[in-house]
């Protein structure tokens, strides 16, 4: 038992993981190592990989939507493992430069399997609400919750992902202060989201 025990790394666990939910999966292995994408029912799960495939270096998870062209893509906001946040759970913007660093890795050893089945519970059977906050034809922050996990996300343009600048966080702060104001009450409107589960 102990020599099969030794084979298993994180590629076999999340391919093993994923296998009742029969994802569409997309591996892309590189020169840094391997990323997989696990997707079923409108729901994705990305990971990103080290060589040896005993590091994992970003797991993520979110809802496809369609676009204006019709075709499936990203939404706006995405599930983020991170080691330093309640449940190891955070919601960001979805962006061009992803999250990297020591918070969102980690190594394969059974402490950290149970960690990371904990954190796929939310994508695969328990799911989420997302609150997007629209003025007019612009959407300018969303609320994402679930399992007593909510998340204040001030949504940002390219611009601002791309290059911030150091006034960015105030004029940031100050949009949402006036978009939420008393006055613009009436020109609100709130979209309320189930974002169902993969087991759904």
């Amino acid at each position: 038992m102990e020599e099969i025990k030794d084979e298993i790394n994180w590629e076999i666990f999340l391919d093993n993981y994923f296998a009742s939910f029969n994802p569409t999966i997309t591996k892309n292995e590189y020169k840094q190592g391997l990323s997989l994408n696990y997707e079923s029912n409108d729901i994705y799960v990305y990971c990103d990989l080290d060589l040896n495939r005993e590091k994992l270096k970003k797991l993520e998870f979110g809802r496809m939507v369609m676009d204006i062209r019709n075709q499936k893509e990203s939404n706006w906001i995405k599930g983020v493992f991170k080691n330093d946040e309640p449940n190891h759970l955070i919601f960001l913007q979805t962006s061009w430069f992803s999250e990297d660093g020591l918070q969102y890795e980690a190594e394969f050893n059974n402490q950290n399997e149970k960690t990371i089945s904990d954190f796929l519970n939310t994508p695969c059977y328990i799911g989420w609400t997302e609150k997007e906050y629209w003025i007019k034809d612009s959407s300018y922050k969303i609320i994402a919750e679930t399992n007593g996990i909510q998340n204040s996300i001030t949504l940002m343009d390219i611009g601002e992902q791309d290059i911030p600048m150091l006034p960015d966080k105030f004029d940031q702060w100050l949009r949402v202060k006036v978009y939420d104001a008393f006055w613009n009450n009436k020109r609100r409107t709130v979209k309320n989201i189930i974002v169902k589960p993969m087991s759904a």
